[in-house]
């Protein structure tokens, strides 16, 4: 009886290993014909089976690549890299996760540089942890190489960012001061002119009247260079912005490129400050028909309309002072919360590479049926390769000994658990 139950119970497992082999070979195939859905599906219900397995793991991460969900098919790499006994196939696990580093490099290269040149650091590290496990992986090392050119590239374009950004500050402060020193300036004609319409002379003192119209005159004088100069200012406001917009199109460029050769630099996206500034120069252009109103008015003695206009000259200087010092602001304030999150990100990396150099250890299965399972699941499933492509980025050695010592430690491990008869991997 008992060894009756013993061969039913091989003949179980059998027949399950066999549909399991089934479903992956006929996922394999709708992965082939660029069904990803379908071998999604057929991985799913292989998993049913040998939750474990890490060339089902491998398998859903690649599905998940070609559909361009990284983060799902990083999660998934990083699994089968982790239960693998096979090295090779763990070698390749990382290579396909340094391939999604890097698409995730590409994606942000337009909005954050910064973060695509960590994405590519995180690529290199990746694609050498993979030709470490695999001396002969030659595409790895290929990457490695690629990687670092396209990074080269970015740190170009940051640069080229910084740049612009550095002189778009410069001018911007340099308007700042100009408008201040006009909102100055019309607040020393306010007070004048408030100073001669309480000193008025009236009939009783004729004698005064010519001296008074001196001084008035003379108000009304400054009055109008305040506006020509005010003009000057609203022509070089124009020009800067006539001038980003120039630069912006002249410099729009390719996209970021694809693998293996990285795309030309692109100009950085200047059009905010160029909005900034025309809105403020809208509010200067306000200010100056209040200033040349308020030469007129003065040039008739009606100080009183003269008042109110430079009142409202100096409000719309105001005005453009704050759209351009607001703008400034919110640049300190992204950058703040910019570098915040990317000291968040990077913790999260450093513990993501710790929790990925541990050991996971052997894989212990509920009773002898599973394990028999899964030895036959690893010697005829045939995951599918994600990222045979080549794909680029750069990086810096930064590991640290310990963290080399650990990782040379589960090399050594891993090796050691390959499974007599591993699977081939297409």
């Amino acid at each position: 009886t008992l060894e009756l139950d013993r061969r039913q119970r091989q003949m179980c497992i059998r027949d399950r290993a066999e549909t399991n082999e089934a479903l992956v070979q006929r996922g394999n195939a709708a992965y082939g014909q660029g069904n990803f859905d379908e071998a999604l599906t057929l991985y799913d219900e292989a998993s049913v089976t040998a939750p474990e397995s890490p060339q089902i793991h491998f398998n859903r991460g690649a599905v998940h690549y070609q559909k361009e969900d990284y983060a799902e098919a990083i999660d998934a790499f990083k699994v089968a890299a982790l239960r693998s006994k096979d090295l090779s196939l763990s070698a390749r696990a990382k290579f396909n996760l340094g391939n999604c580093a890097f698409r995730n490099a590409q994606r942000q290269r337009d909005s954050d540089l910064k973060k695509a040149i960590a994405h590519c650091e995180e690529s290199i590290s990746y694609y050498q942890e993979a030709h470490g496990m695999e001396s002969e992986f030659s595409q790895a090392a290929e990457n490695i190489e690629i990687v670092r050119l396209y990074v080269k590239v970015l740190l170009d374009e940051q640069k080229t960012q910084q740049d612009q950004q550095e002189q778009e500050q410069e001018q911007q402060n340099d308007l700042v001061k100009k408008l201040k020193e006009l909102i100055e300036r019309q607040n020393g004609l306010m007070a004048q002119n408030e100073g001669l319409r309480a000193a008025r002379p009236d009939a009783a003192n004729p004698d005064a009247v010519p001296q008074w119209k001196k001084a008035l005159q003379g108000v009304t004088e400054r009055q109008a260079t305040l506006r020509e100069d005010t003009g000057a200012v609203l022509v070089e406001m124009r020009h800067t912005v006539e001038q980003i917009r120039q630069q912006a199109a002249a410099g729009g460029g390719a996209g970021p490129g694809s693998p293996p050769q990285p795309a030309p630099a692109t100009q950085p996206d200047a059009t905010g400050f160029a909005e900034k500034v025309e809105e403020a120069s809208g509010h200067v252009g306000n200010a100056m028909i209040d200033e040349q109103l308020a030469q007129d008015d003065l040039a008739a003695a009606r100080q009183d309309t003269a008042l109110a206009h430079q009142a409202n000259a100096v409000k719309d200087l105001e005005e453009a002072v704050k759209v351009l010092s607001e703008d400034q602001e919110q640049q300190q304030q992204q950058q703040q919360q910019s570098d915040e999150q990317q000291g968040d990100e990077d913790q999260q990396d450093q513990q993501d590479q710790q929790d990925q150099q541990q050991d996971p250890g052997e894989q212990e299965q509920g009773d002898q049926e599973q394990e028999d399972q899964e030895q036959d699941g690893e010697q005829n499933q045939e995951p599918q390769d994600g990222g045979s492509e080549n794909e680029p980025q750069e990086e810096e050695q930064r590991a640290r000994e310990s963290a080399e010592d650990i990782l040379d430690e589960e090399k050594e491990n891993q090796k050691e658990r390959q499974p007599a008869r591993p699977g081939r991997i297409k």
